[in-house]
């Protein structure tokens, strides 16, 4: 079976170069889908959960620190560590080096679908970053778009859902 790669950078963002590995065969929303992620030094996302999937991070190389159980961990070289749906969390590149993981979202759902349209915002000028009211308005349209595959917690999900209206009635679109 070939393998498909599918680059995805969502460094403005997240801080992260993503590469989708997957069987030319690949199953529809109810398969996992598996990323190569390359988290650059500074690298985080928000609190936040899977309400329907199931997250996977095995460390190929440096050191991942994510948010679980209310606390900061720090992942290495050769560990795992699984996320069960609806467990709120987030992770980070507090190095100064170069993290690449493994992550594996069960099931995928349209998990590639919500990086494809991140990256496609970052590349149309909409989003320059995870601040700044005009990056806020474009992330709550796209946070409330994939609510069913990531649900903010920190900032709460009543926000970006009112984020979203206040871009909507601004004209602004995905």
């Amino acid at each position: 079976m070939a393998t498909v790669q599918k680059q995805i950078d969502t460094t403005a963002v997240l801080g992260v170069k993503v590469t989708c590995l997957e069987g030319a065969a690949a199953g529809g929303q109810d398969t996992p889908i598996t990323v190569e992620m390359e988290l650059i030094p500074g690298a985080e996302s928000i609190l936040h959960r899977h309400p329907n999937q199931d997250e996977r991070y095995e460390v190929i190389f440096g050191t991942i620190d994510l948010f679980v159980d209310s606390a900061w961990r720090q992942l290495r070289s050769g560990h795992t560590l699984t996320i069960p749906k609806g467990a709120a969390h987030a992770f980070r590149n507090s190095s100064s080096a170069l993290v690449k993981t493994l992550n594996t979202h069960t099931p995928r759902l349209r998990f590639e679908e919500y990086l494809r349209v991140m990256e496609q915002l970052i590349r149309q000028g909409k989003v320059t970053g995870a601040k700044g009211l005009k990056n806020s308005l474009y992330l709550s349209l796209h946070g409330v778009k994939y609510q069913h595959e990531v649900v903010a917690v920190r900032p709460p999900m009543w926000l970006i859902r009112m984020g979203a209206a206040f871009a909507r009635i601004c004209g602004l679109k995905l």
